[in-house]
């Protein structure tokens, strides 16, 4: 059906009638798809963030036997959290799969972003 009709000197805009009528399967496909780069670009910066703070912090050279402490008490935390952080990265890694699979376009700098991820991320590990 096209988006607009022409009917003498009058042209009906149809888009309404044609999104009320497409199929309610096809509507909620939509608007997955317009959320999922949103809900990706969440989730890569709450884990981002998580990876950039514990390579920060692990990279600061203790000067006291206070800090030297804290720093290996947050060592335990960070190995002991690695699975998790783990699981994390691939459902980040996962929200970018199928946008690429479904075809949705996801913005410049976000892919940039996400691009970069696997060599933050490993950072953190080697840290």
């Amino acid at each position: 059906m096209p988006a607009a009709w022409v009917l003498g000197v009058l042209r009906l805009d149809l888009s309404p009638l044609v999104a009320a009528l497409r199929p309610p399967f096809q509507r909620c496909l939509d608007e997955v798809c317009a959320l999922l780069p949103a809900l990706a670009e969440e989730a890569y910066t709450a884990f981002i963030r998580k990876v950039h703070d514990a390579t920060s912090t692990l990279g600061m050279e203790p000067t006291t036997v206070e800090e030297f402490a804290e720093h290996l008490e947050f060592l335990a935390q960070t190995e002991a959290s690695m699975r998790a952080m783990d699981d994390e990265c691939g459902t980040v890694e996962a929200f970018y799969e199928m946008m690429d699979k479904l075809g949705i376009a996801v913005p410049d700098m976000q892919r940039a972003s996400f691009a970069a991820l696997d060599g933050d991320y490993q950072a953190l590990q080697e840290a």
